[in-house]
């Protein structure tokens, strides 16, 4: 297990992460595939993420890999 492997959302966008709905670009961007994620985060008044930091390599490994499963 690796602490790279994780991000800390809140309940409702962690959802719509393990869903598959949203992933976020190597610079971080919030970035909607399904239509209901696009809607649900409208909704929220959520238009994109501002990341304090940039990820790590270790995490954007993570990141890259749920990006692939997301192209399938």
């Amino acid at each position: 297990m690796s602490g790279s492997n994780g991000l800390l959302l809140s309940p409702h966008i962690d959802k719509l992460f393990d869903r598959h709905w949203i992933r976020f670009d190597s610079g971080g961007e919030l970035i909607w595939r399904h239509e209901a994620a696009g809607e649900a985060l409208r909704c929220w008044g959520i238009d994109g993420a501002n990341l304090i930091r940039p990820f790590s390599r270790e995490q954007e490994a993570f990141l890259s890999a749920h990006r692939e499963a997301l192209r399938h």
